[in-house]
């Protein structure tokens, strides 16, 4: 049996019944990806979302936090520690005159009750408080936010593609080097191990809606991606990722350790990890 003819199936044969069956997992995952982000609203949902609601469609708990910490700062009831990456309290913020609201109010005590503690440690224990609870749990109902089981089947669908892979890496490796098919085939595997990786990193926290509403307000405040004013920096950092802290105030992205990173959203969990992209 000549090597174009392993398995009794020549290699042109092979590749069209390869690429069909890749076709075919590709589109049931695309199916399934949209299927999981149109969620139905439970409820109307808020009026309007502000820039802490923006920032966890667009990057979870950690946003919200490190726009909560920058608007501290502003308002100077936190301050830099003589290391530059710790941070340390001035003053109690006031409701009234600087309209500080309760993440505000988690993040100052937050720091308040661990004098010393490094940035990573401050998140952790915010990740999870009353706060941010309730707005993902508003933002969920509202059909905006992905809740933690539909986000974990979204997560996982890039493992659809892995069964795809081994008859063509073992089609490779049966029949060596050799005819287009073959190269054909080789930059089917290619692509198909780059969806795959995009797949596993693109971990997306709001719904449809929530990603259209995200768009929408991008397109209304371009510049804030840029570079904003102080007092924008909670609407560009909401809309635009953590990484646009570093541009309008780098002293408090080193001393909050906020990732230096590009693109619509932040890229690191509690413990500074995981990627993702709205």
């Amino acid at each position: 049996m000549t090597a174009s003819h392993v398995w009794g199936v020549g290699n042109t044969t092979f590749l069209w019944c390869y690429g069909v069956l890749s076709a075919l997992i590709l589109a049931g995952i695309w199916l399934r990806r949209r299927s999981l982000s149109n969620v139905r609203a439970g409820t109307e949902g808020p009026p309007g979302c502000d820039a802490y609601e923006f920032a966890m469609l667009n990057g979870g708990p950690q946003l919200a936090i490190t726009i909560a910490a920058a608007e501290l700062h502003r308002v100077g009831s936190l301050a830099r520690g003589s290391s530059g990456r710790l941070v340390r309290v001035r003053q109690r913020p006031d409701p009234v005159a600087d309209g500080t609201g309760e993440l505000e109010y988690e993040v100052f005590d937050a720091v308040l009750r661990n004098p010393g503690a490094s940035a990573r440690a401050l998140r952790k224990e915010l990740d999870g408080c009353a706060p941010i609870r309730r707005m993902a749990c508003t933002l969920t109902e509202a059909g905006l936010l992905l809740d933690n089981r539909r986000r974990a089947q979204v997560n996982r669908l890039w493992v659809w593609i892995l069964p795809l892979l081994v008859p063509g890496v073992a089609r490779l490796i049966a029949v060596g080097g050799g005819d287009e098919a073959v190269t054909s085939l080789t930059m089917m595997l290619l692509a198909l191990t780059s969806i795959a990786v995009w797949l596993a990193t693109q971990r997306p926290r709001a719904t449809a809606r929530g990603r259209r509403l995200l768009k929408t307000e991008r397109a209304g405040r371009r510049t804030h991606g840029r570079m904003p004013s102080r007092c924008e920096i909670p609407a560009a950092v909401a809309l635009y990722g953590a990484g646009v802290l570093w541009v309008a105030d780098p002293g408090i992205a080193f001393a909050w350790d906020v990732p230096r990173e590009r693109g619509t959203t932040w890229t690191g969990d509690a413990g500074g990890g995981a990627a993702s992209r709205s």
